[in-house]
């Protein structure tokens, strides 16, 4: 029997994707995926009075214009091991205090909207 052994992927989609396809390509019987599953920070993508949003990855500050730009974003955050999620303004300055609880049209998000709902 052959075992495949994965850790660290930190709620990264990319690592996520590799190991669900590592089965195959290693010709392993068996998947097991060790600790630290999850991801590592909340990025909130912010929605602004005049229709952009605003979200910071990695410290960079990024004025998106759209929602392809919005969806975009909240790929590149997800690959990166982080979760995002819409925000309003008011809610963002709530949630940085409260934990998030904040609704989103991303899948991640909304499970993340949904877990911390719950609390």
């Amino acid at each position: 029997m052959r075992i495949f052994f994965a850790t660290d992927i930190h709620g990264s989609e990319i690592c996520w994707k590799k190991f669900l396809n590592a089965g195959k390509f290693y010709g392993a019987d068996v998947l097991i995926l060790g600790g630290d599953m999850t991801g590592k920070a909340l990025v909130p993508i912010t929605a602004r009075p005049d229709g952009t949003f605003k979200a910071t990855l990695l410290q960079q500050q990024f004025i998106l214009k759209n929602e392809d730009e919005v969806r975009d974003m909240e790929r590149r955050v997800g690959s990166r091991g982080y979760y995002p999620f819409r925000v309003s303004p008011d809610r963002s300055r709530s949630t940085t205090s409260s934990g998030a609880r904040a609704t989103s049209n991303s899948p991640r998000a909304a499970r993340l909207s949904s877990a911390t709902a719950s609390r």
